[in-house]
């Protein structure tokens, strides 16, 4: 979603309303959700998970403290649909901010209903200069051009069943075992479009040794 300063970015309630749209759409298709992306929404200490809910997920620790109205917005929307963020659920050491440009902020997200929470694991944020450094990458910018100021979230999802692969686009994934894999999901930011998400279904596809990202 645009930030909310921008003319394009004013019909945050549409936007949000959209995404419930597409969980109700597929809830009943598939046993697991995850939607990803960045939307543009600091949610700061607000919190993000619903007091009546029998789950209890680990506390979120906060290194971006301020909210602005498309986060107050996005916090409605994970309350009433029961989702959770994973972003600050997870090693701390391994966390950092999503947007490092003129300013720093949290901006994108990975989220999920409760109940498929319990699945994920070693969330982390790569910045671009980690991975320009890890990689070596530095000849490929240019005197004209900077490196991107968004950063890559990374989580490990275990899955359990059959997996589809008629999609566009798949990454690598590692397997510990036939009857439990695990896949590695990398997800990077797809700027402003709500198809920027993906879905886990179980039980009608071949297992392959790729995960799809929609």
């Amino acid at each position: 979603m645009p930030p909310e300063y921008s003319p394009y970015g004013r019909n945050a309630t549409g936007f949000y309303n959209h995404l419930t749209g597409l969980i109700y759409t597929y809830a009943s298709s598939y046993d697991r959700m995850y939607f990803c992306g960045d939307i543009n929404a600091r949610i700061g200490k607000l919190t993000d998970s619903s007091a009546d809910i029998d789950i209890e997920l680990p506390s979120r620790h906060i290194i971006d403290e301020k909210d602005n109205n498309h986060g107050k917005g996005f916090i409605e929307f994970l309350t009433e649909n029961k989702f959770c963020v994973l972003n600050g659920r997870f090693d701390k050491n391994v966390d950092n901010f999503t947007y490092i440009g003129r300013g720093k902020s949290v901006v994108d997200y990975i989220f999920c209903p409760h109940d498929n929470f319990e699945y994920c694991s070693n969330f982390s944020v790569i910045t671009s200069k980690e991975i320009i450094n890890c990689h070596s990458l530095h000849s490929f910018i240019g005197e004209k051009s900077k490196p991107p100021d968004h950063s890559l979230l990374k989580v490990n999802i275990q899955m359990t069943g059959l997996i589809s692969v008629n999609t566009v686009k798949t990454v690598p994934c590692t397997s510990t075992s036939n009857d439990d894999p695990k896949y590695t999901v990398y997800v990077k930011r797809n700027a402003h479009l709500i198809q920027n998400f993906f879905v886990a279904p179980l039980g009608e596809w071949d297992q392959k040794s790729t995960w799809p990202i929609m």
